[in-house]
């Protein structure tokens, strides 16, 4: 699957995906969109990754990756305190795969 463009949600460093369920319930019928879980702060108990080891740069890479792996040829980025500063991160790395902060 290749797409465009897609939306991606990052929340912030207290808070989980869950956070931005109602943004995607609305906007998934115009737009592709996700929420991602800040390692460390998945839901379930399931835990992949070991927040005290993963740097903000990794994290960022992450989600770059993520994005390639869905076939996002650009993204959206929407982030709220910590997915703020990863979505700045993002777009300092990768300033040609940006279409816009929130």
């Amino acid at each position: 699957m290749s797409l465009d463009f897609g939306l991606i949600f990052l929340h912030g460093f207290t808070g989980n995906l869950c956070e931005y369920w109602p943004y995607v319930n609305g906007l998934k019928k115009v737009i592709w969109c996700v929420s991602i879980a800040i390692p460390g702060k998945e839901l379930g108990g399931v835990k992949q990754w070991n927040i005290h080891s993963l740097s903000s740069v990794k994290f960022a890479n992450y989600v770059v990756w993520l994005a390639n792996h869905l076939g996002l040829k650009k993204i959206i980025l929407w982030g709220h305190s910590f997915g703020s500063m990863i979505s700045c991160i993002i777009s300092v790395l990768h300033p040609l795969r940006i279409l816009g902060l929130f």
